[in-house]
């Protein structure tokens, strides 16, 4: 979500032969993973990775890019 825009966006639907798994959310020992690293953060650091609005996704963008998620 992008508080400052006033956006969100949900995962897309799964189609009924499509055997990609859409999670929302993971974590593993270092980050947390939102999508398919639609971004990614990890404690004690200041940046954040975000592949956001590329086309292996997992969120519906509606065409919006990285820039509109972060507010850059």
């Amino acid at each position: 979500m992008s508080v400052t825009n006033n956006e969100s966006y949900t995962l897309h639907k799964k189609k009924p032969n499509d055997k990609m798994i859409y999670r929302g959310m993971t974590y593993d020992q270092y980050y947390i993973i939102y999508g398919n690293a639609e971004i990614r953060i990890k404690t004690g650091q200041n940046t954040v990775f975000s592949n956001f609005g590329v086309n292996n996704g997992f969120y519906n963008t509606r065409g919006h890019k990285v820039e509109n998620f972060l507010n850059e």
